[in-house]
């Protein structure tokens, strides 16, 4: 770790640009662009392209692996669930090493693309996921629907203990704590944990946090790197957002490391600790292949008003972004409203009577509608 990564991120990643022989060129196609933006260590695309000098070309770059089937088959990722899935190579690679020889049993926490390989390699596999709408595609008695943030104790649900696991946490520090802790005691002695681990310019602080990461890695086992990347197929929310940035379509640009831990006899469990993270809980529609999430808010059951002064088209997909903790309609093309009487929404939604909804509710309801991109079921 050098100093200067750690205390001037912005100009380490302009040297990195600058010193790639793609970053010299005064012009980039769709594709050179993608493998760029691949070798930058997790920095998101509209940075890499500010720290070029030459110019990035519209068009499309080509995937590195085709989306994985279970991705294909399932709903849309949701940025509510932040939910980004590997990609067939990727889902396919993991789950072989997870089964190993002797068809190990494997909990898949937060990574349904896995779960899906497994299944179709005849393995043994056990996800744990929070979002409901995957439960249509998951076999009966090999999935845990939980929100691990509220479930204090997947053991009473799970009622097993595996031989490996794969954990790919939302990549924040806490997030890793959290789903670690709960995890952990899930596996029998000796197991193997493969941890999918951000790279250092996905945000500021981001190479200590790694660094971090890894020394509390060492207390419960032994860690090695495995020698393929982790790499995910854009999912349509974050892929809505770099064509606002004015980029081009790129299928493949995002990356990870991933770290494979043989868990010691005893590990020392206690350096995860089990924080509060992501307490807001969601309820999710499907509307014409789109995901529109609303958030699940005790005794808001007034009228329905949207927040005017908020904009509706995101840009970002960043966790940082002040107003994504405000937002209470999301949809998986990455727009977003700011509504009260969400009770009423999510009646509208789901054609539940269980609500009381007002004509003027109903006006709003569509007005909502057309003004994030998805259509009402009549």
């Amino acid at each position: 770790m050098s100093r200067a990564e750690r205390d001037d991120p912005e100009g380490a990643l302009l040297a990195s640009v600058t010193a790639h022989a793609l970053g010299k060129l005064p012009v980039l196609s769709a594709e050179r662009f993608q493998a760029l933006c691949r070798d930058m260590q997790g920095a998101f695309p509209d940075l890499v392209q500010r720290s070029l000098n030459g110019v990035v070309e519209h068009g499309a770059a080509t995937s590195s692996s085709k989306r994985a089937e279970f991705d294909i088959c399932g709903p849309e990722p949701s940025p509510v669930d932040y939910d980004w899935r590997f990609d067939q190579r990727t889902a396919r690679r993991l789950a072989e090493a997870l089964i190993g020889p002797s068809n190990r049993k494997v909990l898949c926490v937060g990574a349904p693309t896995v779960y899906g390989a497994i299944q179709s390699l005849g393995g043994k596999g056990f996800l744990v996921d929070r979002n409901p709408l995957l439960a249509r595609n998951l076999v009966s008695g090999t999935y845990h629907i939980a929100d691990i943030s509220t479930n204090e104790d997947l053991g009473l649900h799970v009622g097993r203990k595996f031989d490996a696991a794969i954990i790919d946490p939302p990549w924040y520090a806490d997030a890793y704590d959290l789903w670690l802790a709960r995890t952990l005691p899930l596996l029998r002695t000796g197991a193997e944990v493969f941890v999918v681990m951000f790279r250092k310019f996905t945000r500021p602080g981001a190479l200590d946090e790694r660094a971090q990461l890894l020394q509390r890695f060492e207390k419960i086992g032994r860690v090695s790197g495995e020698p393929f990347e982790a790499v995910y197929s854009t999912p349509p929310f974050e892929q809505e957002v770099l064509l606002r940035l004015g980029l081009p379509y790129l299928p493949s640009w995002r990356a990870a490391d991933i770290y494979k831990i043989a868990l010691h006899p005893q590990p020392e469990l206690s350096v995860f600790r089990p924080v509060v993270w992501s307490p807001h809980n969601w309820k999710r529609f499907i509307l014409e292949g789109q995901v529109i999430a609303v958030q699940d808010i005790p005794d808001d059951n007034g009228p329905i008003q949207v927040a005017s002064e908020f904009v509706s088209c995101l840009k970002t997909v960043s966790q940082r972004d002040p107003a994504r903790a405000l937002y209470t309609v999301w949809t998986s093309r990455s727009y977003a409203a700011v509504v009260r009487g969400t009770k009423r929404i999510a009646a509208i939604l789901g054609n539940s009577a269980e609500v009381t909804v007002e004509r003027s509710d109903l006006e709003a309801a569509i007005q909502l509608s057309k003004d994030l991109g998805f259509q009402l079921r009549r």
